[in-house]
């Protein structure tokens, strides 16, 4: 009885064992990246690894916001979402997805088309 408890306890450890790489593997793969800056009309985000790119694609140039990163984006497929925390517009979302024909690069948008420029806060997960 007791070899057969050991033989139970040792197979157990084993599937864990081969568990824990594929579970570090997957959370390795999520992350997330802060952005927070001043919007006149229409903002892309170019999102790419370690890197994050403000565009003005409509109405004023303004000064780069601020980033952070808690991990790069992946060179994969995957899917990218974002979260707007502040900012007067409802008009934030992914306009491009990472993917192999993007060289993984995701882009945000934000479309303040009310007048002057507002602060924004956004949260880019994946």
């Amino acid at each position: 009885m007791h070899r057969l408890r050991q033989f139970i306890l040792l197979g157990s450890l084993l599937v864990l064992a081969a568990a824990v790489p594929s579970f570090a593997q997957e959370s390795s793969r999520s992350g997330k990246a802060y952005w927070n800056g001043l919007v006149d009309n229409k903002v892309q985000l170019v999102v790419r690894g370690l890197s994050l790119e403000q565009k003005a694609i409509e109405g004023q140039t303004l000064a780069d916001g601020g980033f952070s990163f808690t991990a790069p984006l992946p060179a994969a497929n995957m899917t990218v979402r974002v979260t707007k925390i502040d900012g007067r517009s409802n008009r934030v979302s992914v306009v491009q997805q990472p993917s192999s024909a993007n060289d993984f690069t995701a882009i945000i948008e934000i479309h303040d088309e009310r007048g002057r420029s507002d602060e924004y806060f956004v949260e880019i997960s994946w």
